[in-house]
């Protein structure tokens, strides 16, 4: 499993820094560990502010590790003139899958990859989509409005080779942040597997994408549907 390490808190104050540094030193001996984050979608991310918080923090990380590299997931200030992506390494794109070209043909030189991506809704097992009940259909074609569907997400990223990859939101549902509806409804629906970690159909559609040692054949929703 390959993970990105991400900071809690966009912060340059010394106890902040503090608690940066004794997160490095906490993991940079996992061999997991690929990325160092130093936020995820911060309101400063576009201004110069940012960029000297984010530079400073930066160099922070490397005193201590510099055998992987910096990032920091932006979510917008892409395209400021100053922005946090001019101090990191790789630059994260959480769900700009339609900034990707254009920021490659303005920074040709500069690594990208996908912090954070999709934001699809899916129930395990509901192939109807009956909003009164809180069921949408597991068929891959309901997203968040600021994300996309599996499919889409992972072919922008396929499509591309200079973005790095993806980190799916989210691998399992959670509770909490129950989106798109409320009550009685008490957790995500965005999981690629659900609570319990039984898999969605969106666990059958990455193995196809993703997995080039097996055969993938999973029919959805089953043999026996009813003709009505």
């Amino acid at each position: 499993m390959l993970v990105m390490d991400e900071n809690r808190n966009f912060n340059i104050s010394p106890e902040y820094i503090r608690q940066l540094e004794w997160m490095v030193r906490r993991d940079r001996n996992h061999p997991s560990i690929m990325l160092w984050s130093v936020f995820n979608e911060e309101p400063m991310q576009g201004t110069e502010q940012g960029y000297e918080m984010v530079r400073k923090m930066s160099a922070v990380v490397k005193v201590l590790d510099t055998t992987r590299p910096v990032t920091a997931a932006m979510k917008g200030g892409l395209f400021a003139p100053l922005n946090v992506s001019k101090a990191v390494d790789v630059v994260g794109f959480n769900y700009h899958i339609q900034s990707y070209d254009r920021f490659h043909q303005q920074n040709p030189d500069m690594k990208m990859t996908s912090s954070k991506d999709v934001s699809a809704f899916q129930v395990r097992g509901g192939y109807s989509s009956d909003r009164n009940k809180h069921i949408l259909n597991a068929y891959d074609k309901e997203n968040a409005s600021w994300g996309s569907t599996h499919r889409a997400g992972w072919k922008a990223v396929a499509e591309r080779p200079f973005v790095a990859g993806c980190f799916v939101w989210t691998g399992f549902d959670y509770r909490g942040e129950s989106t798109p509806f409320t009550w009685p409804s008490a957790s995500s629906f965005f999981g690629i597997m659900d609570l319990c970690g039984f898999p969605k159909t969106a666990y059958w559609i990455h193995q196809a994408q993703w997995r080039n040692d097996i055969n993938v054949l999973q029919l959805v929703p089953h043999w026996n549907w009813p003709k009505d």
